[in-house]
């Protein structure tokens, strides 16, 4: 990410200020003197500025979106992280920049600093915030919940864990549902391993269809420590060695190896 795409994501509004009026400004006057008409200016005025403040907004869509994509792909939490960071530290509130405060704490549950990834979901109250999208509430409670479970902090897992799992029953059948099931399957799988409950876990995790990389791993894990629960130890080693083995910079890889070593 060079240092102008970094200061368009950070200083959006001054960016369509700079960048965006006098380029409006150029292309409205030369329409205006070739065509001299005030109706085609205006049209072009509008259409020109739509298309600027859609580019100037775009540009940290697009580079989280390269980094996200390279997160599912390879692991590497690292571009994601840079990314998220930026926009933390500089950006005004809005809702994209709540999205990358919920994926800034994504990058340190991966990294396996659940404290301050709980600190970064501390600043956020979605539930308040105008123009959260159900889907980022989903997302947001499910690192809660995540975040809890790194913690130790069992009962407060389930309870954030209770709330995602009402708000994905409450969703219409449909692709955003669909879309949600891997990682719901995946959350509940993780509160019945919590309530010890390890066949049920493992009966749910069964169900779960590989997915990209990055949660195929962290679903592997998680069938691990479930396994290693039930006594079967040999699946168990499977499981790890995919993990260790697909992981990258993961912090389920370290832990993997830990368990793989005992077993």
């Amino acid at each position: 990410m060079n240092g102008f795409t970094r200061w368009m994501m950070c200083h959006p509004h001054l960016a369509k200020w700079l960048l965006g009026f006098p380029s409006i400004l150029i292309v409205t006057t030369a329409v205006h003197i070739t065509f001299y008409s005030l109706a085609l200016t205006v049209v072009v005025a509008l259409l020109f500025t739509f298309v600027i403040f859609a580019l100037i907004d775009g540009c940290y869509l697009n580079a989280a979106n390269k980094a996200t994509k390279l997160l599912n792909d390879t692991c590497d939490y690292e571009p994601l992280f840079a990314v998220t960071e930026e926009i933390v530290r500089f950006a005004k509130p809005s809702p994209n920049k709540q999205v990358m405060q919920i994926n800034y704490a994504l990058c340190y549950i991966l990294k396996g600093d659940a404290a301050t990834a709980k600190q970064i979901m501390s600043n956020i109250n979605i539930d308040k915030f105008a123009g959260a999208l159900y889907s980022h509430k989903l997302i947001y409670y499910n690192n809660l919940a995540e975040i809890e479970d790194l913690l130790g902090n069992r009962e407060a897992a389930d309870l954030y864990f209770d709330k995602l799992y009402k708000m994905y029953r409450d969703l219409k059948p449909g692709k955003q549902k669909d879309a949600f099931a891997g990682t719901i399957n995946s959350a509940l799988a993780a509160h019945l391993y919590r309530k010890g409950d390890y066949a049920a876990a493992l009966e749910i995790m069964d169900k779960v269809k590989p997915g990209h990389i990055c949660s195929s791993v962290q679903n592997a894990f998680l069938n691990a420590r479930i396994l290693i629960s039930l006594g079967e130890n040999a699946r168990a080693r499977e499981a790890l060695k995919f993990t260790i083995a697909n992981g990258g910079k993961l912090y389920v890889v370290n832990e993997a190896k830990k368990m793989l070593a005992e077993i």
